[in-house]
């Protein structure tokens, strides 16, 4: 009968011994999931920071060219801030004048792009539907004073195929 404990022990501790490795395996699982979690969000958020740089930089080169449209161009650059405070009155796309939309990586190659598009060109206003183009042209010279060069993305469409894709 003094063995009788012992062996009821003996089976008591296996039994407790067996729960404690499947709660490590199940531990250990846990940890290499939350370590993967972990790399995946400090991916996910380097991506992100990435992404909000290069946005950062293209609102930094949008603002630049903003700025310069403002001070050498003062009619297209009231516009340009007219069509943004009334972009609700357009059922089509709008696009704001070339010369604040096109990027070019290489700014040597932009004088190629000034041979091939006209100054009056690039800052000429784009809509995609013929209607928008008359609101625009109505509403903007009556409240600006000023009448804009627009054009329907129909006659533009050979300049978008070069230069926008």
């Amino acid at each position: 009968n003094e063995l009788q404990p012992t062996v009821e022990l003996k089976n008591r501790r296996d039994a407790l011994t067996n729960e404690c490795k499947n709660i490590a395996k199940q531990l250990y699982t846990l940890e290499l999931s939350l370590s993967e979690l972990t790399a995946e969000e400090q991916s996910r958020k380097s991506r992100q920071r990435s992404i909000e740089i290069q946005i950062q930089k293209l609102q930094d080169i949008t603002n630049k060219k903003l700025e310069g449209l403002r001070r050498y161009e003062k009619d297209t650059f009231n516009g340009v801030q007219w069509l943004r405070q009334n972009k609700g009155w357009f059922k089509g796309e709008v696009l704001e004048p070339f010369q604040l939309i096109i990027n070019v990586p290489n700014p040597c190659d932009a004088k190629y792009i000034e041979s091939i598009i006209s100054r009056n060109d690039r800052k000429a206003f784009i809509f995609e539907r013929s209607d928008d183009l008359n609101t625009f042209y109505e509403r903007a010279k009556r409240q600006t004073k000023v009448v804009y060069k627009c054009s329907s993305s129909t006659e533009r469409r050979i300049v978008f195929g070069l230069f926008m894709t």
